[in-house]
């Protein structure tokens, strides 16, 4: 026989039972190539960006995002259709100033003996997300465009203000890529950027 039908609900199978466990994503890299990146909090910067990079640039504080409250349903058993296995991670004083911000992943993947890397994944999103972060969209040159999402930058930028301090302007602060769009017609790359310093 000949199967002319694509697979039924392979790219949603794909992002919930085998990327979403290891806090993982699919994108699209500078190359057109599609490809996988992690949740996790970025290393070492790869590139800076500062003032003579940038054309324009605007910035937001974000809560939408905030999840405080981690819950993780996990070894499927196909006998009785259910889950055997719920692995719960929650953040106290994240709960406490904003409300209760619930993330529920369930997974027939993970077996039940692979609590570690359930452990890993909610604390991997924990640390990320407990609390609300500031994103900015950077406009710059092409000589930016090897930069892609998932990236770590070192910005600097002396005109917007500085959460930690109080005061206008941030020097060399570590913030991760999380959106690119790419402009060849005006020779532009726009990073949307997310402080993690």
């Amino acid at each position: 026989a000949i199967v002319t039908d694509p697979p039924y609900g392979l790219k949603e199978y794909t992002e919930t039972e085998i990327l979403r466990t290891h806090g993982a994503y699919f994108f699209v890299k500078s190359d057109g190539r599609a490809s996988v990146q992690t949740h996790q909090i970025p290393g070492a910067s790869v590139v800076n960006i500062d003032m003579d990079d940038c054309y324009k640039f605007e910035w937001e504080i974000t809560e939408e995002h905030i999840v405080n409250y981690v819950e993780v349903n996990y070894g499927w058993d196909p006998a009785s259709e259910d889950y055997t296995r719920t692995y719960v991670n929650s953040d106290a004083a994240s709960g406490t100033t904003y409300g209760l911000r619930k993330r529920q992943y369930d997974t027939k993947f993970v077996d039940s003996a692979a609590s570690a890397v359930i452990a890993n994944l909610a604390t991997d999103i924990l640390a990320r997300f407990k609390d609300p972060y500031i994103t900015a969209w950077v406009t710059c040159g092409l000589s930016q465009i090897l930069v892609e999402i998932g990236d770590s930058v070192a910005f600097t930028n002396l005109n917007m203000p500085n959460f930690v301090t109080g005061r206008i302007g941030i020097h060399e602060q570590k913030w991760q890529v999380v959106g690119r769009q790419l402009d060849l017609k005006r020779g532009r790359v726009r990073l949307k950027l997310a402080d993690v310093s």
